[in-house]
């Protein structure tokens, strides 16, 4: 990517098996009664998108306006590439 780096409001996400460790290491900001189990730190997933705080544009918008800004030989009608998140778990988990 060429351009300016662009910070992004992640999506955030309670599970069962989630806790407070985000909230804690990294001071993701979420209701202190839901366990927040992952933050999508980078997803252009419709309706789990990531996006820009100045002006809520999503990871994925950005994506189908510059594809070519993201990765050689995208193409505006392809999906957004990459999902980064981060995942906070209170109980051990199944390996799936």
């Amino acid at each position: 990517m060429t351009g300016p780096l662009v910070p992004l409001d992640p999506f955030l996400l309670s599970t069962v098996w989630g806790g407070d460790a985000l909230q804690r290491r990294y001071g993701k900001r979420f209701p202190a009664e839901a366990p927040l189990g992952e933050s999508w730190e980078a997803s252009g997933i419709a309706g789990r998108d990531a996006l820009v705080p100045s002006d809520g544009v999503s990871l994925a918008d950005l994506f189908r306006a510059d594809p070519e800004a993201f990765l050689e030989g995208a193409r505006p009608d392809d999906a957004f590439p990459l999902l980064i998140k981060l995942i906070s778990t209170s109980r051990l988990l199944s390996v799936q």
